[in-house]
């Protein structure tokens, strides 16, 4: 059967030229459309990596586990997880004999997810026996076929469903009681439970109550610490006469914009009152997310708004 390859003008070849004359412009807009941990992280909850195995009308098949009682369960925890790769191919021909060059694509490779964890080999804790009878009995591919299962893996909120190619175990003489696992999954099916459009924020955490600040974020590439002191240092130009009162009204402005005031009437009436101190003690504002301490917004006075 012949097979005839159509080949058509290529209709990106201008695209890099023209999006290079509105990369400056795009860089200004991206601020807004951009997130970076500059506020720190928040950790995720502890969580066990788990295996399980399920025949093709739903049922769990048990497994062999001394963690619980009889010794045999629907799941595994059996092993620490302490590395795991997942890659991702294309199948694809390049042809750069004649010519331009051309790349066909078919669709992808097999995706294959590589485990790397450790096994406990003590005499209380014998995961090192138990895993090879679970591999022997369950895991491997061959006895997933025969009874009509597979295998599913669960971990970080993500479920794999495949079979298991290989399992390799190595010991160390200088750390007899653990043994390194490593495994692969041939990956059938796969989810992802995690909330990838959630960008919330942390609950506020008041970390010096006695000195009543805390560092909470205002947003991802804001740090508050950060405005606070960029704050700081204004007012001390200001007082050694390189800035003036102007520049320092504004840069307190900005910290109270990017706390949760948007309204520069609010701004200008709620901020300088808010944020006024008597040099001896300070009025603990709340915008937001935001808690902050007071600042002089005149440098010197006796109190009350400038």
């Amino acid at each position: 059967m012949p097979v005839f390859v159509l080949i058509e003008e290529d209709g990106f070849a201008s695209n890099p030229e023209e999006l290079a004359k509105d990369s400056k412009e795009d860089n200004a807009l991206l601020e807004w459309m951009v997130r970076r941990p500059l506020r720190g992280i928040q950790l995720s909850e502890p969580s066990y990596a788990r295996l399980e195995v399920r025949r093709a009308n739903g049922k769990v098949v048990l497994l062999k586990n001394a963690s619980v009682d009889g010794n045999e369960g629907h799941t595994t925890s059996n092993f620490i997880v302490v590395a795991l790769s997942e890659a991702r191919q294309e199948k694809y021909q390049l042809l750069e004999t004649f010519g331009q060059n051309y790349g066909f694509f078919f669709g992808e490779r097999p995706r294959v997810i590589q485990v790397s964890a450790q096994l406990l080999n003590t005499s209380d804790f014998q995961w090192q026996a138990e895993w090879w009878h679970n591999y022997e009995s369950f895991f491997r591919g061959t006895r997933l076929v025969e009874l009509s299962a597979r295998l599913y893996l669960y971990f970080d909120g993500r479920v794999v469903e495949g079979y298991m190619l290989d399992s390799q175990v190595s010991q160390n003489a200088q750390e007899p009681n653990t043994a390194a696992l490593t495994f692969s999954i041939w990956v059938t099916g796969y989810f992802d439970n995690r909330d990838i459009e959630s960008g919330s924020f942390p609950e506020p955490q008041q970390l010096d109550p006695e000195g009543q600040e805390s560092r909470v974020a205002v947003a991802d590439n804001t740090d508050e610490y950060v405005l606070r002191e960029s704050l700081d240092d204004a007012r001390e130009e200001q007082q050694e006469g390189i800035v003036t009162d102007e520049e320092v009204r504004l840069a307190s402005n900005k910290l109270l914009r990017q706390s949760g005031v948007e309204d520069d009437s609010q701004v200008s009436s709620e901020g300088n009152s808010l944020l006024a101190t008597d040099g001896s003690s300070s009025t603990q504002a709340t915008h937001g997310a935001v808690m902050f301490s007071g600042v002089n917004l005149s440098g010197s006075g006796t109190g009350g708004a400038s």
